[in-house]
Protein backbone atom coordinates (compact mmCIF):
# COMPACT_ATOMS: atom_id res chain seq x y z
CA UNK A 1 0.00 0.00 0.00
CA UNK A 2 0.97 3.68 -0.75
CA UNK A 3 2.74 5.70 2.17
CA UNK A 4 0.19 8.33 0.94
CA UNK A 5 -2.81 5.68 1.63
CA UNK A 6 -1.38 4.47 4.39
CA UNK A 7 -1.02 8.31 6.26
CA UNK A 8 -4.61 8.97 5.53
CA UNK A 9 -5.81 5.30 7.41
CA UNK A 10 -3.74 6.97 9.90
CA UNK A 11 -5.92 10.34 10.03
CA UNK A 12 -9.07 8.38 9.47
CA UNK A 13 -7.88 6.42 13.06
CA UNK A 14 -6.69 9.76 14.50
CA UNK A 15 -10.52 11.41 13.91
CA UNK A 16 -12.51 8.52 14.49
CA UNK A 17 -10.88 8.73 18.22
CA UNK A 18 -11.52 12.07 18.77
CA UNK A 19 -15.24 11.72 17.31
CA UNK A 20 -15.27 8.82 19.81
CA UNK A 21 -14.17 11.30 22.86
CA UNK A 22 -16.63 14.22 21.45
CA UNK A 23 -19.70 11.70 21.70
CA UNK A 24 -18.34 10.51 25.17
CA UNK A 25 -18.63 14.37 25.93
CA UNK A 26 -21.80 15.13 24.21
CA UNK A 27 -23.50 12.49 26.47
CA UNK A 28 -21.54 13.73 29.50
CA UNK A 29 -23.38 17.26 28.32
CA UNK A 30 -26.47 15.83 27.73
CA UNK A 31 -26.79 13.71 30.98
CA UNK A 32 -26.00 17.13 33.12
CA UNK A 33 -28.67 19.02 31.13
CA UNK A 34 -31.02 16.19 31.80
CA UNK A 35 -30.40 16.76 35.67
CA UNK A 36 -30.97 20.43 35.38
CA UNK A 37 -34.85 21.65 35.50
CA UNK A 38 -35.37 24.05 32.80
CA UNK A 39 -36.25 27.22 34.30
CA UNK A 40 -34.57 31.14 34.58
CA UNK A 41 -31.43 30.14 36.72
CA UNK A 42 -30.84 26.40 35.38
CA UNK A 43 -29.85 25.69 32.14
CA UNK A 44 -28.06 28.69 30.55
CA UNK A 45 -27.37 29.52 26.62
CA UNK A 46 -23.74 28.24 27.41
CA UNK A 47 -25.24 25.17 28.18
CA UNK A 48 -27.21 24.81 25.07
CA UNK A 49 -23.94 26.11 22.84
CA UNK A 50 -21.44 23.77 24.25
CA UNK A 51 -23.79 20.83 23.02
CA UNK A 52 -24.38 22.05 19.51
CA UNK A 53 -20.80 22.65 19.62
CA UNK A 54 -20.31 19.17 20.18
CA UNK A 55 -22.77 18.45 17.73
CA UNK A 56 -21.07 20.22 15.29
CA UNK A 57 -17.91 18.62 15.75
CA UNK A 58 -18.94 15.59 15.50
CA UNK A 59 -20.71 16.24 12.49
CA UNK A 60 -17.73 17.87 10.54
CA UNK A 61 -15.12 15.34 11.70
CA UNK A 62 -18.03 12.47 10.05
CA UNK A 63 -17.21 14.60 6.75
CA UNK A 64 -13.87 14.97 6.77
CA UNK A 65 -13.92 10.98 7.56
CA UNK A 66 -15.65 10.62 4.25
CA UNK A 67 -14.07 12.43 2.70
CA UNK A 68 -10.96 10.99 3.95
CA UNK A 69 -12.16 7.34 2.64
CA UNK A 70 -13.62 8.86 -1.17
CA UNK A 71 -9.64 9.34 -1.38
CA UNK A 72 -8.54 6.56 -0.35
CA UNK A 73 -10.88 4.60 -2.96
CA UNK A 74 -9.87 7.34 -5.75
CA UNK A 75 -5.91 6.27 -4.58
CA UNK A 76 -6.60 2.95 -4.80
CA UNK A 77 -8.88 3.16 -8.31
CA UNK A 78 -5.99 5.21 -9.83
CA UNK A 79 -2.98 3.02 -8.42
CA UNK A 80 -4.56 -0.17 -9.60
CA UNK A 81 -5.49 0.85 -13.70
CA UNK A 82 -1.93 1.90 -13.45
CA UNK A 83 -0.56 -1.50 -12.48
CA UNK A 84 -3.35 -3.13 -15.23
CA UNK A 85 -2.04 -0.84 -18.42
Amino acid sequence: MDKKVLSLHNVKVKLENEIAAKRAELVQIESELTDKKLNPYGITNIDFSKRMEAMEDITKMEGCIMGIDLCIETMEEVESETEDA
